[in-house]
């Protein structure tokens, strides 16, 4: 899989992308819903997983589906389709753009006078505001084809009405006359939801404290102020540098955590303002490498290699063999493998969960007493301090010996104390007063949990991106020049079907290149893979690319202090390169063993075999290239993790890696618990890249100094090279030839490509026996560097599964863990949850479907390719209120149902999808076909005009010519 890869820009991108959160946001077995659309049980799960919010499917139904759907939840089983989580995204940008903040960056023009002004052009035929009534109302909706949302349902067009209504009243106390204008857009746009805070996205602080915050009322907190200041949790993360773009706003309770003392704790009691009552489950935050709710990245970095070296140190010298030590027959030996492999399984999955799990207490962001963090000092002090003083010998543990000559103990000595002080730090967090840190800003960036600056990075992510999504829009609709802002469109009537045309005109015509390894660098530095990507990396992968860099650091040191420390130091190292080319030049230099060698006289048979003892720079030279090879093929490895994993989830938001339409991710909704078996193969993985590395170049440099083995590898060599330089001679040869004899596929002089293609096939004949062996070679070398390389497959999809069994399986895990985090943590996601957080919090204080209904709206018009994907779920619509500008849409589309709905477990055909998607792409195309016929129409309308225009001056001017005869004559 190449880290490089080009990536479509523009509307098409955003499909993609929405798809994408999409396929990660549902959560029905065996298939996906094809349609984009997310159930009410898609929901619970996502809040459960993410946040440890309990709720029911009724309470979802009745609360979130009822006031965020457009439908207003009235249908059993009713789903929210793509185009409404596409409304939902916008409500923070609405909320801005209603407040006339400007999208800065991206310079986008009035976007809410340009889209009444769109929608106005569509329903009415000119942009003239109009009274808000009943009859305009259902015009805008039956312009797009969505007279359903306000058929039958008048009670939700009077709260529309009343929702874009300013509220005043004539001089008889009657309720004006509501001007539908670009202010009564505005406030129905976000009348319902004002409660979202748009100070939260400015703020360094978590998703779930911006939306869960203690009522005013509960005993738990004196004050808001107290509430927010007394949790600041400690930071741990890399804090050398500040956040770009900022730190985030110093906002009263920008950097809170709420007060927890167990995750399961309940919220408090609704208040008199009618904030509602969420529950909590136990989701063991401290270990949540899912969901990241841990403090900092650093401390679970740190806490696994603590756990590697504590197992190198104190149990893996263990002697499972003492059980029979005098056993020689193959069943004894195989009794002695199960005894080995069960005391290791119960070593690591006993002692060391008991050790993860009791260290990492106290760092949950939610966490905020001092016993829990005192219990986890205590534990890591336990197991890696007293070892040192205090020697125990069991079956499991064993501290009496030191088979690693004292290396792990030190690291396992030293990850322990950073471990111990970040505890520390935490501990000294909940000591500092309350007042301290109302008063010293500082001291609230340096207790801000690494967690907190995450989030904030995320809601800058989904900031940026939504801004990018209207912009992409806005440039659909301003294709080459054509904006509304210009009038230039006006005169066409139809401000749909232009934007649907000249969306199918864009396809695939802007791309960008992305995800290299410069690249990826680049953006992290500049930090705007955080905040403009939104690319969150997964704590297990930034610690397994930690320990591979640690291991390339031990390997490198190792070979140059066992070089430098040698008795003639660097001068030795240049007399064994020097030593090499005497002796592939047939001079011998001299050794240890050339003390045996004594004379002619008295040469004995011992003598004779010492004479065949490689010397000894023949070993020096070896090993000098084999740990050279080895910690460069370590370092490519370790350096290309990180820039790997941004280019897979790049691929996967840009669709080069399908999610809602391919087959293929179904698999990674399967068998999640493969993610754990990642680290290891971080660790060990590397480990035996580096092994497999530095045998082969070994065996490779030692056949060819070695005295017995040089007369033969020698010539290889030779002839190898004098293979490489022919090569090279025909490679010169067939690129001078080739822009002489053919032109892409064809040839220019066939006479003269036919015979050279005869010379070419015969030369061949002999070459590719080269050829073979240099290929060998390669896939050889490949082989041993991939090891180390789970995150890619080495083997084709074709070749790599047999009976159906996967032959590589860590691919497909670690794709499984970027997918798994991604589900959690995409920044549309991440906004998703806050509007269902908002939703449950406040229930019909926050987003009515009144004020859904008008979102929807703006969609439509602002991006009228999100239409395919609306579910028709309550009456039939036969098309024929569908207009573009004064054209009527002539054409029947059948009726899309929502597979959620008719399939309550999501067990669908591939027929039905197959049969949805092209009723879809039906409905597209005659809808493009339909607004080239009006533009063809309107072409000869204007041909029309034009010729009876010039054929009515002509007439005038010939009478006017006549006159003036008339009158000079007269």
């Amino acid at each position: 899989m190449t880290i490089t890869f080009e990536r479509p820009v523009g509307a098409w991108a955003d499909i993609e992308e929405l798809e994408y959160i999409a396929a990660l946001h549902q959560t029905c077995t065996p298939e996906l819903r094809r349609d984009g659309s997310v159930s009410a049980t898609d929901i619970v799960h996502f809040l459960s997983s993410r946040y440890g919010i309990k709720v029911s499917i009724e309470e979802v139904q009745e609360t979130i589906i009822k006031g965020l759907c457009g439908g207003g939840g009235d249908f059993e089983d009713e789903c929210i389709d793509l185009t409404e989580v596409t409304a939902i995204i916008l409500i923070p940008f609405l909320v801005k753009a209603a407040a006339n903040e400007q999208t800065d960056a991206f310079e986008i023009e009035d976007i809410i006078q340009m889209v009444l002004d769109m929608i106005l052009l569509d329903a009415t035929g000119d942009t003239t505001p109009k009274i808000l009534d009943k009859t305009l109302v259902q015009q805008m909706f039956g312009a797009y084809g969505e007279t359903e949302l306000v058929m039958n349902r008048d009670d939700v067009i009077k709260q529309m009405i009343d929702a874009a209504s300013s509220g005043e009243v004539d001089e008889d106390g009657n309720p004006k006359a509501c001007i539908f204008d670009k202010q009564a857009f505005a406030r129905a746009l976000t009348m319902d939801v004002r409660k979202y805070d748009v100070g939260n996205e400015s703020s360094v602080s978590a998703h779930y404290f911006d939306v869960i915050q203690p009522c005013n009322n509960s005993p738990k907190s004196n004050s808001s102020a107290r509430s927010d200041i007394r949790n600041i949790a400690t930071t741990s993360e890399e804090d050398s540098h500040l956040l770009s773009g900022g730190s985030g706003t110093d906002r009263e309770g920008s950097y809170s955590a709420m007060p927890l003392e167990d995750d399961d704790e309940e919220m408090p009691a609704p208040n008199d303002d009618g904030i509602r009552e969420v529950d909590r489950i136990f989701t063991w935050p401290s270990i949540d490498y899912t969901a990241d709710s841990h403090r900092s990245k650093l401390f679970y970095i740190v806490l696994w290699l603590c756990a590697i070296f504590t197992y190198l140190s104190y149990m893996v010298q263990v002697d499972v063999h003492n059980f029979h030590a005098s056993c020689s027959n193959f069943v004894c030996q195989v009794e002695n493998g199960v005894i080995t492999w069960t005391v290791i399984m119960i070593q690591l999955c006993f002692l060391g969960t008991i050790f993860i799990t009791c260290a990492s207490v106290g760092q949950s962001i939610y966490s905020s007493s001092k016993l829990a963090t005192l219990f986890g000092m205590t534990t890591i002090a336990f197991c890696t301090i007293l070892p040192n003083y205090y020697e125990v010998e069991t079956p499991l543990f064993n501290t009496t010996e030191d088979t690693f000559g004292g290396e792990t103990r030190k690291g396992s000595l030293v990850t322990g104390c950073i471990l111990i002080s970040l505890h520390f730090c935490h501990l000294l967090r909940l000591m500092i007063p309350d007042r301290l840190l109302v008063k010293y800003k500082m001291l609230h960036r340096i207790f801000t949990p690494g967690l907190s600056k995450a989030e904030y990075q995320t809601k800058q992510a989904a900031l940026y991106k939504v801004k990018s999504m209207v912009k992409n829009a806005y440039d659909v609709h301003n294709h080459e020049g054509e904006s509304f802002m210009t009038g230039s469109l006006l005169s066409s009537g139809s401000a749909y079907g232009k934007a649907l045309l000249h969306f199918s005109m864009m396809k695939g015509l802007a791309l960008e290149e992305v995800g290299g390894f410069m690249w990826t660098w680049k953006r992290i530095l500049t930090r705007k893979l955080f905040t403009e990507d939104g690319v969150r990396l997964q704590s297990r992968v930034i610690a397994g690319n930690v320990t591979q860099l640690l291991v390339c650091i031990y390997f490198a040191s190792f070979v140059f202090f066992r070089y430098s420390e040698s008795s003639s130091g660097v001068v030795s190292s240049i007399n064994v390169f020097f030593g090499l080319r005497r002796s592939l030049e047939g001079q011998s230099m001299p050794s240890l063993t050339d003390d045996f060698l004594v004379g002619d006289d008295d040469f004995t048979i011992e003598q004779l075999v010492m004479s065949y003892f490689p010397k000894a720079w023949v070993f020096d030279v070896s090993d000098m290239f084999a740990s050279i090879c080895a910690v460069l093929a370590c370092l490519s490895i370790a350096l290309v993790y990180i820039p790997s994993t941004v280019s897979t989830v790049l691929k996967l938001r840009s669709g080069a890696i399908q999610s809602l339409q391919g087959k293929k991710f179904l698999r990674l909704r399967k068998t999640e618990e493969q993610v754990t078996m990642l680290y290891g193969g971080f660790f060990w993985g590397i480990l035996l890249t580096a092994l497999a590395i530095y045998g082969f170049v070994f065996l490779v440099v030692f056949l060819i100094t070695w005295n017995v083995t040089r007369v033969y590898s020698v010539p290889l060599v030779a002839t190898l090279c004098g293979l490489f330089i022919t090569v090279g001679f025909k490679t010169l040869v067939l690129t001078c030839l080739k822009s002489n004899f053919h032109v892409a596929f064809y040839r220019k002089k066939p006479a003269q490509a036919n015979f050279t293609i005869v010379v070419l096939e015969c030369w061949n004949l002999g070459l590719t026996l080269g050829y073979m062996f240099v290929r060998a070679t390669k896939l050889v070398l490949a082989s041993f560097l991939y090891i180390g390389r789970i995150d890619t497959p080495f083997i084709s999809p074709e070749a790599g599964e047999i009976f159906g069994s996967e032959l590589d399986a860590y691919p497909t895990a670690f794709l499984k863990d970027v997918v798994s985090h991604e589900a959690h943590h995409h920044p549309y996601l991440e906004r998703l949850g806050v509007m269902y957080m908002m939703k449950l919090r406040y229930g019909d204080s926050f987003a009515k479907t009144s004020g859904s209904c008008w979102r929807l709206l703006f969609v439509f018009a602002l991006m009228p390719w999100m239409r395919k994907y609306r579910l028709m779920q309550q009456h039939e619509n036969d098309g024929t209120s569908f207009t573009f500008g004064q054209f009527r849409m002539q054409y029947k589309p059948e009726k899309r149902h929502s597979v959620a709905k008719e399939h309550k477990h999501c067990q669908e055909e591939d027929s039905l999808y197959e049969t949805i998607s092209s009723v879809k792409m039906s409905q597209l195309e005659f809808e493009i076909s339909d607004i080239k016929e009006e533009n063809v129409a309107l072409k000869k309308k204007v041909e029309e005009l034009e010729t009876k225009l010039k054929g009515d001056l002509f007439d005038i001017i010939k009478l006017s010519q006549t006159d003036v005869s008339l009158f000079k004559e007269s």
